[in-house]
């Protein structure tokens, strides 16, 4: 179990993490389809009443919370000047082990 910060998350995530020789040396790599903290992983009150949902979504990491955020814009992250999706390997992130 890893910390992953950057220098605009400070707080940054944890999570599990696998060791390989298939990437890079000083790269990381995130598979986008796990953790989220929508898509009903909290319940969420409409018209009074707390929504159906399930924790499990909400396990997993997801780096969009260490996104380097844009200097101008301050709330959302860098992005791609030619597709307009985030700007994934514009971030600098320090992992640092976790002890359970």
């Amino acid at each position: 179990t890893v910390k992953i910060t950057s220098p605009t998350n400070s707080n940054g995530v944890v999570g599990k993490v696998r060791s390989t020789e298939t990437v890079r040396p000083g790269v990381i790599a995130v598979s986008m389809g796990f953790g989220h903290w929508e898509q009903s992983s909290r319940p969420h009150m409409i018209d009074g009443k707390a929504t159906g949902f399930d924790r499990r979504r909400g396990k997993g990491l997801n780096t969009n919370r260490v996104q380097r955020l844009d200097p101008v814009l301050k709330d959302v992250c860098l992005q791609d000047k030619v597709g307009g999706s985030c700007s994934y390997s514009q971030t600098r992130v320090r992992i640092t082990k976790v002890n359970n």
